[in-house]
């Protein structure tokens, strides 16, 4: 759909639609953002350092090409402000989450109806139930369970202060 012309949003509502999928679904922006992991080996496109390199190079950071220059797509932040629930579904809050909160606006509209927000992610306990959660996150093995911790302590503090 997206090499036909069609925005984002438009495939996104045209799957909706397919799916039979009620509730109103908004990427974060039309904008492209690549996610960098910045590794032991030098940067990586995250599809790079997760598929080809099966996420074995030693994550030194992580950045979003294109953040700071990207829009909110059409409709996110009156969304925001009109929902009477938010669900960032996206699972892992380095790479999921982090670039929505990225895109400029979107995190101070968040943080302004933050009693309607809810974000998921597959860390229970301070373990990854899913995906590469671990990896990604910029530490040493000793310390990666602290970090793990911080990351969502951020991630509570940015949604709900």
């Amino acid at each position: 759909m997206l090499t036909e012309g069609k925005t984002l949003s438009q495939a996104a509502d045209s799957i909706r639609t397919a799916l039979r999928v009620k509730s109103r679904i908004l990427p974060m922006s039309e904008t492209p953002i690549q996610t960098i992991i910045d590794s032991n080996e030098g940067p990586l496109h995250f599809q790079e350092y997760l598929v080809k390199r099966r996420a074995e190079p030693i994550v030194k950071g992580i950045r979003f090409a294109g953040v700071e220059s990207a829009l909110p797509a059409l409709g996110v932040l009156e969304a925001i402000r009109e929902a009477d629930r938010i669900l960032i579904c996206p699972s892992n809050p380095l790479i999921s989450i982090g670039p929505i909160l990225a895109v400029p606006e979107i995190r101070d509209q968040l943080r302004a109806h933050k009693e309607k927000v809810f974000a998921v992610c597959p860390i229970v306990g301070g373990k990854s139930l899913k995906g590469p959660s671990d990896k990604c996150s910029p530490s040493s093995p000793r310390s990666l369970r602290p970090r793990r911790r911080q990351t969502l302590r951020r991630l509570h503090r940015h949604l709900h202060h």
